[in-house]
């Protein structure tokens, strides 16, 4: 069950995917379009879902956004059918904060990659960090783990542009940057050419994790909202770039809940940064 737009922009990465599936002896039984279109949510669901069912699929791969799996999860316990439910390319479909919103009966049997990091205590992230360092306390928006990223990567291309700040320079210097990340609470990226990829490397991210989801787990979301329900992140967050894929359910942890996590108290001390003072006139 793949999302693609109007234009067919995702139709290249899907048949990527069905392809490297089918090199690894999983043939798709079906494999159903969709769009993003909230008015007319629940009655696709309900089309998507008994096209689903009818095929006999036991096993969904969800390749999308994460607002159509709230229809989608509904309409299959409204039709008493109970797959499992894989959760593929997404965004954000592997945070709290939106897998909260499905059909708990159906999300139980929910698993896949996590594109996002393992979670800390959201003083502990790095937005968090940054926010305390140069100004002292806490940051004045509980979506600042959302809005700090993007800043930070402007501004290292500009700083790693040098003087003559243009689009090539810009480029230049975000191929430049070295690797950063890797370790499980923090998301290994780098761009251009560093070895991750067969190709120039345009995206960023370059590894993932793996999770399930504990409908029994209790703690707080994304930003900050007490509930139950958390995803648990295998072999305690550890991520994989391409390539380098545990080679089965075993090796991966996957539903291994002591050697798991759902959220770091403390950094691990791996992923610990380093203490620079701020500069002059920031600080607390």
């Amino acid at each position: 069950l793949h999302y693609d737009t109007p234009d067919g922009d995702h139709e290249g990465v899907f048949q990527s995917l069905k392809a490297s599936l089918a090199d690894n002896g999983i043939d798709l039984e079906t494999d159903i379009e969709f769009t993003l279109d909230l008015a007319r949510g629940q009655e696709n669901a309900r089309t998507n879902i008994t096209r689903l069912k009818e095929a006999g699929v036991t096993t969904i791969i969800y390749y999308g956004d994460p607002l159509t799996p709230g229809a989608l999860t509904q309409e299959a316990t409204a039709q008493n059918y109970s797959p499992e439910w894989i959760l593929g390319p997404n965004l954000l479909m592997d945070t709290a904060i939106f897998a909260r919103l499905l059909d708990g009966d159906q999300w139980q049997h929910g698993f896949g990659i996590a594109l996002t990091p393992a979670r800390t205590d959201r003083a502990e992230s790095d937005a968090w960090r940054i926010w305390d360092w140069a100004f002292g306390g806490e940051p004045p928006n509980n979506t600042v783990a959302v809005l700090e990223p993007p800043l930070r990567t402007i501004f290292n291309g500009i700083h790693l542009a040098g003087p003559d700040l243009n689009p090539e320079t810009f480029r230049d210097a975000q191929f430049r940057y070295p690797i950063t990340g890797g370790v499980p609470t923090a998301v290994q990226v780098s761009r251009g050419d560093h070895g991750v990829w067969p190709e120039l490397d345009w995206g960023g991210s370059d590894d993932l994790g793996i999770i399930w989801w504990d409908p029994e787990a209790e703690g707080p979301d994304e930003v900050g909202n007490d509930g139950i329900g958390l995803y648990r992140y295998a072999n305690g967050g550890q991520r994989y770039t391409i390539g380098n894929m545990p080679s089965s359910p075993e090796e991966a942890g996957l539903f291994d809940v002591d050697s798991s996590v759902t959220i770091y108290e403390e950094l691990p001390e791996g992923d610990r940064a380093p203490d620079y003072d701020p500069p002059e006139g920031f600080g607390p």
